[in-house]
């Protein structure tokens, strides 16, 4: 069930899954829109929070935008297409460094596998990229 509330800016930010997936069926809402105020939020919040060690902001929009291709085409790649998301520090992802929450550990100190879309998931998410982590965090 979708809300009856408006897709106010701020709003955006907090709908659920369900209901942006509805959102971008029905064309009132686009997957670029949704990742731009994500990171316009990031922008105005991030100095009191420091909840990232990187934003991605390029990417995101780029798979916002991809998604948005296949949502008007009518071919999603399935119900979490173009939704946005981060990805813990401690997740290796191609191209990026995988900190474990320390400032101080080497960058690219293990190399990734393989990037997010390709470890099984069938899905195409926005994502916005690393958020901190606790230091030293240890793999599982």
């Amino acid at each position: 069930m979708t809300s009856d509330l408006p897709a106010t800016d701020t709003h955006i930010c907090f709908l659920s899954l369900a209901d942006l997936g509805a959102r971008y069926r029905d064309g009132s809402l686009s997957a670029v829109a949704v990742a731009e105020r994500h990171l316009q939020r990031i922008v105005s919040l991030e100095p009191h929070l420091n909840a990232f060690q990187i934003v991605d902001r390029d990417g995101a929009l780029a798979a916002a935008r991809e998604a948005d291709a296949r949502l008007r085409a009518g071919k999603p790649r399935g119900a979490l297409d173009g939704a946005p998301v981060t990805i813990k520090d401690n997740v290796d992802v191609a191209g990026f460094p995988t900190r474990h929450g320390s400032t101080t550990r080497a960058q690219g100190a293990r190399a990734p596998l393989r990037t997010l879309p390709d470890a099984g998931n069938s899905h195409t998410l926005c994502e916005l990229r690393h958020t901190t982590c606790r230091a030293a965090a240890i793999d599982p």
